[in-house]
């Protein structure tokens, strides 16, 4: 049985998620063996079935942005202002929209990649668990 996930099932995820290009294939295929690896310690299997693909994808998704989190967040860094985040306030008439600053209980750049991994990870993993084998 060939790879599970691909590079480009993988690649079409983070582009899902926003993320487009900058991983070089090899890093990709490193996520994605050590989220395969993950997945069948978690499972304690020995092979994983075709049923557990989107889960193991997202957490390859979830080892591409943690691993490379310095990175993005510098490119990123260039195009976020002090108000990204949460809408504080709408106003119809002239189109204003006010964002809540760090202070207010905005989210920051990194928090929201933080965030975001977690929810990857998390989620791929309760998504893993009905296939869990016990190990005596």
């Amino acid at each position: 049985m060939g790879a599970l996930v691909t590079t480009d099932g993988l690649s079409l995820r983070l582009a899902l998620l926003g993320y487009n290009g900058g991983f070089e294939e090899a890093f990709m295929e490193y996520c994605i063996e050590s989220a395969e690896q993950t997945a069948k310690s978690e499972c304690n299997l020995a092979e994983l079935s075709d049923d557990m693909r989107f889960p193991v994808t997202d957490l390859a998704a979830a080892m591409c942005l943690f691993m490379r989190k310095q990175e993005i967040l510098n490119t990123q860094g260039e195009l976020q202002t002090e108000g990204d985040g949460r809408i504080k306030s709408l106003k119809e008439g002239d189109r204003e929209i006010t964002y809540m600053t760090n202070d207010e209980g905005g989210a920051t750049a990194e928090t929201r990649l933080d965030t975001l991994i977690e929810q990857l990870k998390s989620d791929a993993l309760l998504k893993l668990a009905p296939f869990r084998r016990i190990a005596w």
